[in-house]
């Protein structure tokens, strides 16, 4: 015969399995799938699986952490020429990537073209690695804007200091890519064409994710 629990022993047990439930189908919807993960990238075809990985793992972490509160997620890879699309705004909701475009890695990070050196010591005009949780909105010399926290420690975590932020640059374009071969160089920040700008700030403002990426050994340790 089994055993007789007590009322309040069996609400405790239902109540455990309940939130667990819960708890298991919120991180979950996020362990997106290896055919979704795929499609992400079909999407986006110069995205990287590794990258797609490292990216949700980050994104996991913050948000166990409550440090955001939408399922949107912005990926940077500075490993592929300016050039070429590498910024990447993604719905993980529904897998869809909502943008793709260029961006401006920073003056102190290398050639025009290539980004080889990163740093986030003041006055390096260096882009930053890492983790970063966007903040609020503001008009600035280049327009509409957005802050920028960065996470990762001795990687991102003096970026709003240093005014780190993601703004409109004219000298990012298609036809300043094609003309020159490269697009400008900000002073570290992610710079986007001003035709993208308002729709990726709005999408991406208050508390969403972004990473930047570069296989730096170092930055891969600190994130395993």
């Amino acid at each position: 015969m089994l055993k007789k629990i007590s009322f309040p022993r069996y609400i405790k047990i239902v109540l455990f399995i309940i939130l667990n439930s819960l708890l298991i189908t919120t991180f979950a919807q996020f362990n997106l799938s290896s055919a979704k993960k795929a499609e992400i990238c079909k999407q986006a075809p110069n995205l990287k699986p590794a990258v797609l990985n490292l990216a949700l793992h980050e994104f996991d972490r913050a948000r166990a952490e409550k440090m955001i509160n939408k399922p949107i997620i912005t990926i940077v890879d500075y490993s592929i020429p300016s050039n070429k699309d590498r910024l990447w705004v993604i719905n993980l909701d529904n897998g869809k990537v909502l943008e793709t475009t260029l961006v401006a890695h920073g003056k102190g990070s290398g050639t025009p073209l290539m980004a080889t050196r990163f740093s986030d010591q003041p006055n390096s005009k260096a882009s930053s690695l890492g983790t970063y949780i966007t903040g609020n909105t503001y008009y600035g010399k280049h327009g509409l804007s957005l802050r920028l926290n960065g996470i990762t420690k001795n990687f991102n975590d003096k970026v709003y200091g240093r005014t780190v932020v993601l703004h409109p640059a004219a000298y990012v374009s298609e036809s300043y890519a094609k003309s020159h071969g490269y697009i400008g160089r900000s002073w570290g920040c992610l710079a986007v064409s001003p035709s993208d700008s308002e729709k990726i700030i709005s999408l991406v403002k208050d508390r969403t994710m972004m990473f930047a990426y570069y296989p730096d050994k170092k930055l891969l340790n600190s994130l395993a």
